[in-house]
């Protein structure tokens, strides 16, 4: 009876309402609980067959109608404000820029009070939990992850699309080279239309790959007016997929491949790209992919370079001396030396001596480097001020020293330390004051450093400004001071012993190639070892490092072959 009811109302409703009552109905049969496999196949041809009675045949010629297990990939958020959950995007942009890698977010819903997200795949899903907790508009919010496996009746383009690419694949795959060919495919197939780009699209070739060619090692994807990557992020469940053209497509921005960067890519062709015109394209390329052999039909070989102008290189000209240090002028450096003797000494020796060196508007903080296994660096940790783990503003507030008396406090309570100026990395500039001769200094010293009975390294940068009446003896005194300490020393190898600097003399600081202060910490340790393995001077270490995306085993690789072609200038070694 109801089925004649429906009938004979069929003609007042639209195509759309009967289609979404299908959707509907065919969810309903394959969602019911605890059937087996012969109830799913019952449940298959039930709706397929209302499917049929309704829209026709002719609608679902060529679809490929099948009960299937489906996992949505989704996050729960919670702790949200009820404003952040009538308006997502302000969030959306929040989360990807704690994140260091593409997330695709395809959907979102409030269920209550509770935000959920639908993500691309697992490992999207995987990047946001991660992120927990975290505070949002002085809110803290936790996510976790809130996939669940639906069972539906598939009843779309999708499944035309996976019939159509086990089509391809049976007609084009090379078994011996393990080789696939989809250039040439933009537009539609067996009347579907197939666009590279869509994620829902991309998404079905994998899984027909997975299925029938799991060994495929290279795919192009040439003229295809592909400028999207985003779904090429599932790539990587091909295992053996680590060759890729996109030979003649659309692809401008170099953002794009960020979503292919976890992917062991071994070759790549990107030729009549707009993307191949970026200055630094070849750069970025290294970076991205460190394990890149191939690039644009050439071979890469060695993925570092140096950055020595081949005037150099011929001998025409003699290269000078790497420069010791940076002193932004002789009165900064004198001003600066003498500070730092008299400070450093006083540091080691009494620190209760150091009260004048500070006002009572002075700042102090100390930052943990991770990880931290160093047993005398981790007691430190309750004065950890390290502003990615303190997301709270009253904590932040907290463990900022300020005033003489409280930093003075807190000096007295680190270990006996002992430094050596001599294996120091030491920068000295000045931001003008306009109202003393003498210029606000800003200096930035790195090296290794005895903690306790633990040799660990440590970086620290502090602002200085003309002595106040109550600072006498000192010839600046220190307005900011920020200290990180870390586990592995930093120390130079071609660095010799000298004297430390003192006022009386006031030496020259020793010779080192500064670092890029762009570089992280543990970067700095990874260029320590490749000089001391190489004999390459720091600067050229650091780019060795940077060519290869900070992968230290490619770029000792890198360094070795090009040793062996005769290909590195002596001008870059440790003499």
């Amino acid at each position: 009876m109801q089925r004649g009811r429906g009938k004979r109302g069929g003609g007042r409703g639209s195509d759309n309402s009967r289609r979404e009552n299908i959707k509907s109905s065919s969810m309903a049969l394959a969602t019911h609980g605890g059937f087996h496999k012969k109830s799913e196949q019952q449940a298959a041809r039930r709706a397929a067959g209302y499917a049929k009675r309704v829209l026709g045949a002719s609608t679902l010629a060529g679809t490929d109608s099948h009960v299937e297990d489906v996992t949505a990939y989704q996050v729960m958020i919670t702790g949200l404000p009820i404003a952040a959950l009538s308006n997502v995007l302000p969030l959306v942009e929040f989360l990807r820029s704690k994140l260091d890698r593409p997330v695709t977010i395809t959907n979102s819903k409030v269920l209550n009070n509770k935000l959920f997200f639908t993500v691309a795949n697992e490992g999207d899903a995987r990047s946001l939990e991660l992120l927990s907790p975290l505070t949002y508009n002085n809110e803290r919010i936790t996510i976790k992850s809130a996939s669940t496996t639906i069972r539906r009746v598939n009843i779309s383009r999708i499944g035309v699309l996976e019939k159509s690419f086990a089509a391809l694949v049976a007609a084009t795959y090379d078994v011996q080279n393990r080789m696939m060919d989809l250039s040439n495919i933009k537009g539609k197939i067996s009347g579907v239309e197939v666009d590279f780009n869509e994620s829902g699209t991309i998404a079905a070739l994998w899984r027909v790959l997975q299925r029938k060619c799991a060994q495929v090692e290279s795919v192009t994807f040439a003229n295809n007016g592909i400028h999207a990557l985003y779904g090429f992020a599932q790539a990587s469940s091909c295992r053996s997929l680590i060759n890729f053209s996109f030979l003649n497509n659309s692809i401008a921005d170099l953002e794009q491949l960020d979503h292919m960067r976890h992917i062991k890519v071994k070759e790549l062709d990107l030729r009549n790209n707009q993307v191949t015109i970026h200055p630094k394209y070849k750069t970025e390329m290294g970076r991205k992919f460190p394990t890149l052999r191939f690039l644009d039909g050439q071979e890469v070989g060695l993925l570092c370079s140096f950055d020595v102008p081949s005037y150099i290189t011929t001998g025409a000209v003699e290269i000078p001396p790497s420069n010791p240090v940076f002193f932004e002028s002789q009165e900064i450096k004198s001003f600066v030396v003498t500070f730092m003797a008299k400070y450093f000494k006083l540091f080691d020796d009494a620190r209760d001596k150091l009260l004048d060196a500070y006002t009572d508007d002075s700042n102090f903080s100390l930052t943990i480097g991770d990880p931290c296994r160093v047993t005398v660096i981790r007691n430190l940790i309750k004065y950890n001020r390290n502003l990615l783990k303190r997301q709270e503003l009253d904590e932040r507030v907290k463990l900022l020293s300020s005033g003489r008396l409280n930093i003075s406090k807190l000096l007295a309570e680190l270990p006996k330390t002992v430094h050596n100026l001599n294996v120091c990395a030491i920068d000295a500039y000045s931001l003008r004051s306009g109202v003393s001769a003498v210029p606000i200094a800003v200096i930035h010293i790195m090296g290794p450093l005895m903690l306790g009975d633990e040799k660990v390294g440590f970086d620290r940068v502090l602002m200085l400004a003309p002595p106040s009446a109550r600072s006498e003896g000192w010839p600046g005194v220190i307005v900011n001071d920020q200290l990180q300490l870390f586990d592995a020393p930093l120390q130079f190898a071609q660095l010799q012993p000298q004297q430390p600097p003192t006022p009386a003399t006031s030496p020259q600081p020793p010779a080192v190639a500064s670092p890029s202060p762009s570089v992280p910490q543990s970067h700095l340790v990874m260029a320590e070892r490749l000089v001391q393995e190489t004999r390459l001077q720091a600067q050229y270490a650091v780019q060795c490092l940077e060519a290869a995306g900070w992968n230290y085993d490619a770029a000792l690789v890198s360094f070795q072959q090009k040793q062996a072609a005769g290909q590195i200038p002596p001008q870059v070694l440790i003499s």
